[in-house]
Formats: structure tokens, sequence, C-alpha cells
């Protein structure tokens, strides 16, 4: 779906969509920075989606002298730009098309429809892409953003195996973007597939659980964390006490967490 809207960018982030649409039209910003525009946050970030190919944007900006590119991944053909003292990503349009396990083990290609690749992405909030005159979204994600309402793309189940790391997304977005409404096949989901959080790194784990705790809304994030008894591990909180000290304790204090 597209609809045509003009959203104030950034110099720096203008910039850098022009000179990829100076290659192809089929240039976007996609993703949490156009969903915090709507949500009247301050955006931490910008990514950029475009059909061209990894040789394509290495011949637009390595030799612009403003510009540092690198690979961050030869196989998906995505790139960390940095400019102005900031670091975007740039990836290619891709369908992904079956996941053996994990997302590091799945088959893809290569498309032109953004569309396609929006389908992709985990939250519907999240599926979102501009170019620079032009909104293209799926069906629910203007009306899950005007609700301040967390739902997965598809099949929960699906999005969780593919990625287990959308659990904890899905607590900091809560915490952090002042989303007070969350879908119910969502949430039941989570709960189903709570333990694949392990599955993931410990550091990982970590610094989601960080940035849920410095969120906002971090105490209610936190007594949905418990309803569904996520952290039943006994490295919990503890290493974030002397950090967020302050915070952590009126966790202990509303009686949102155990010690």
């Amino acid at each position: 779906m597209k609809k045509k809207i003009i959203l104030e960018l950034e110099k720096d982030i203008l910039d850098i969509l022009k000179i990829l649409q100076s290659k192809s039209e089929k240039s976007y910003i996609v993703g949490g920075y156009i969903r915090d525009k709507f949500l009247n946050l301050k955006p931490h970030d910008c990514d950029f989606c475009t059909n061209l190919s990894l040789e394509d944007i290495f011949s637009l900006f390595s030799e612009k002298k403003d510009f540092e590119i690198k690979i961050i991944s030869e196989n998906l053909n995505i790139v960390q730009l940095k400019y102005n003292k900031k670091k975007f990503e740039i990836a290619r349009l891709r369908e992904d098309l079956k996941y053996y396990d994990t997302r590091k083990n799945f088959d893809f290609s290569f498309i032109e429809d953004i569309e396609k690749d929006l389908l992709r992405r985990d939250f519907s909030i999240n599926a979102l892409a501009y170019d620079g005159e032009n909104i293209y979204y799926l069906e629910k994600s203007f009306e899950d953003l005007q609700a301040k309402k967390l739902s997965f793309i598809g099949n929960p189940d699906d999005r969780i195996k593919e990625d287990p790391f959308r659990i904890l997304r899905f607590f900091r977005f809560y915490s952090e973007k002042f989303i007070r409404i969350y879908d119910k096949k969502t949430f039941e989901s989570i709960e189903k597939n709570k333990n694949l959080i392990w599955t993931l790194h410990k550091e990982m784990i970590k610094s989601e659980l960080i940035k849920i705790i410095k969120g906002d809304n971090y105490i209610e994030a936190f007594r949905l964390i418990n309803k569904i008894n996520l952290l039943n591990r006994t490295f919990i909180l503890g290493e974030y006490k002397e950090k967020y000290k302050e915070r952590v304790l009126q966790l202990f204090d509303n009686n949102v967490v155990e010690i």
C-alpha cells in the first residue's frame, strides 16, 4: 500500500537518500526511523533499503570524501555507512523464503518490490518505507501505529522462531516507544515460545534488558515480563544493579521483580 506524504528529514539522511536515488528510484528509508517520526519520538538511527547491488552501492559512496563505507554482510548485500559522525545501514531489497532454524540459516532472493521486503519485518509498526514523497506500508501498519499497538506480521510463532530476539524487542518497544496495547495472539505466542530467548547470546539478552530498564514505561514492561515468567534464570537483574541502581531498586520497591 502507498500513501503520499511529506516528512521532514535531517540533511544527512536526505543526502544519502538522494545519492541512492540518483542511481535507482527504488531506494527508501525503512523501519524504525519512520515509525518514530509517526510516534513523535526522536529517531536514534536510520536504515535504508534499495534494489542496488553491493557493487553499485560501493561505486556511489566509496569515492565520496565525506563517507566511509564497509561491508556488514556480503551475502545479504548490507553495508554500514558513516557520514557526519553517524552510522547508517543500507540493505538490498530481499524476500526471505525459507528458514531452516533461525535467521542465521535461511533462503532468500533479491527483489525489486518494497512491499514484499516489508513482509519480512517483525512488527507491523516497523513495516514502513519512505521514498521522500510516499509512504509504503502493510495494511495493519498505520492502524497499529495510531493505536500504539504491537502486533507481529503474519504468524507470530513463525516470526519468533525465525528470530527469538524479537521476544525481547517486544518488551523493549513496550517500555520505550509509549506502546500501551498488544495483540493477544502476539503475546500468547511470546509466552508459548519464551524459552527460545535462552538460545541467544547472554550479552544480547543483557543489552536488551538494559534498554527495557531505561525506557519510560519500564515498570509496566516488567509486569508483562513477570506475567509470563520470562526471566526465570539466576543472573536476571543482579548484573544491572550498579549501573541502573535507582531504576532497578524501583522495580524491587514496586514488587515488579524479586531479588
